[in-house]
């Protein structure tokens, strides 16, 4: 029984002598697998554009600068929230430059912004005219709820154009579109001024004194003649409720949005003077 017993211990020392030999020869083991870190990856902003004559430089940050600045301005389109083309008029400019964004009124178009977008560019603003959905050569139906997210895509887009200085940007609106503006210089923290030319307290369901809150302390012209009642109501409640830098002007018989520029030769040296001294 204990020769039985000697054999058995001698043979489990060997074979433990046997394992720890392959042990000394074994590939070391493979170390536990561990996620790698995530790769920073930097986002450039990206606007979509459609026109081939499209301002070099919007999505590729590596693209020439801007064309020189000139009375001809250039046709641009981009993508709403919905996939909707949305058509404009870029006037560039050569070097850094404050930009101001333009919208029309009810059933008009960029177009009626022309004369004016013209002298702003002469003066040194890069200028975005836009048509409005339901308007021009944007086209499709109106949509004021979309509209106001409209703004804030052209407001985008206009920071992105070449020799845009992205930290002096105003916008300028007539009737809905001063409603329009109003409401987008409240929603964008980039937009540092607004000019209102014949707003509404509600047109279409685009309100104001809620943006009038909302908008701060951001300075703002604000422009009605007597002879339209409702718009001249309105500039006065809103001059009471603004709560930043203001300028009211109030003219006589000058009509109704862009019509006053007919009628009030002055007002484009007015809006020139007054956003060359806010932006």
């Amino acid at each position: 029984m204990k020769t039985g017993r000697v054999v058995v211990v001698l043979g489990l020392i060997a074979a433990a002598a046997l394992l720890a030999a392959c042990d000394r020869f074994a590939p070391p083991p493979a170390p536990t697998p561990t996620a790698a870190p995530p790769t920073p990856v930097t986002v450039m902003p990206q606007i979509p554009t459609l026109d081939e004559t499209s301002p070099p430089g919007v999505n590729d940050p590596d693209a020439a600068a801007a064309p020189s600045g000139g009375a001809v301005p250039l046709r641009v389109a981009f993508l709403g929230a919905d996939g909707l083309a949305l058509h404009g008029l870029y006037y560039p400019q050569p070097e850094a430059s404050p930009g101001v964004l333009l919208l029309h009124m009810l059933g008009r178009t960029k177009d009626d912004w022309e004369n004016i977008a013209g002298a702003m560019q002469a003066a040194g603003f890069v200028v975005l005219a836009m048509d409005l959905r339901g308007h021009g050569d944007t086209g499709g139906e109106a949509d004021w709820s979309l509209a106001r997210q409209d703004t804030l895509t052209m407001l985008a887009y206009l920071r992105e154009l070449p020799n845009v200085d992205p930290a002096r940007i105003g916008i300028v609106g007539a009737s809905i579109g001063a409603n329009l503006a109003l409401n987008g210089c409240a929603d964008d923290p980039t937009c540092r001024a607004a000019v209102l030319l014949s707003p509404g307290l509600d047109y279409r369901g685009v309100t104001t004194e809620d943006a009038i809150a909302a908008l701060g302390t951001k300075p703002l012209l604000l422009v009605a003649s007597e002879d339209d009642a409702y718009a001249v109501q309105t500039v006065r409640t809103l001059d009471g409720l603004a709560q930043g830098e203001r300028q009211l002007q109030v003219y006589q018989n000058a009509g109704h949005g862009t019509g006053m520029f007919n009628v009030e030769l002055e007002l484009t040296d007015l809006i020139i003077g007054w956003l060359q001294t806010q932006l």
